[in-house]
């Protein structure tokens, strides 16, 4: 019970130590500095995406940027799970999201809607593939009835008749 009380404690200590340095940031606007009489440009934007990893440094990683309120964020699934299996660290974002009025929904990703689209076209090509082998191959069937014939001591069939409509 204590061990989880000092690991709650020692989180909460991280994100307070994270947000007080993320205050005493400079708020520099000028992105230039000049080295050697040479005009050199710093990139000092956040970045707009980053990978998922179930861990507490993905958290604390996620908790930081979007504390820098970007318009729009990204977060990599390099080992896809399903929807209905959510692992427990996403589960916990997106009900802190929802939590905290925001909204959470689900739709279809848009790079992987023609991939869906091909991938029916091949269903369908092999379906109709399989109903014209099944009629040329078993077509002729509907010309006749047969009987089959089994030796009755074991039940082993011994011959069928296909007899001609």
């Amino acid at each position: 019970m204590m061990f989880l009380v000092i690991r709650k404690l020692k989180k909460s200590c991280l994100i307070i130590l994270v947000i007080l340095l993320m205050g005493c940031a400079s708020n520099n606007t000028n992105n230039s500095s000049t080295v050697n009489n040479h005009l050199i440009e710093t990139d000092t934007t956040v970045e707009n995406q980053m990978e998922f990893y179930d861990s507490e440094i993905f958290d604390l990683k996620l908790g930081t940027t979007l504390l820098a309120n970007p318009s729009t964020f990204q977060v990599d699934v390099l080992a896809p799970f399903s929807v209905n299996q959510i692992p427990k660290r996403v589960d916990m974002w997106l009900s802190a999201v929802n939590s905290r009025g925001g909204s959470v929904h689900a739709e279809p990703d848009p790079n992987f809607v023609k991939e869906k689209a091909f991938l029916e076209l091949v269903d369908l090509i092999i379906q109709v593939y399989k109903e014209v082998k099944e009629l040329v191959i078993y077509g002729a069937a509907g010309n006749y009835n047969v009987t089959v014939f089994y030796k009755p001591s074991d039940g082993k069939v011994t011959k069928m008749v296909f007899e001609h409509k």
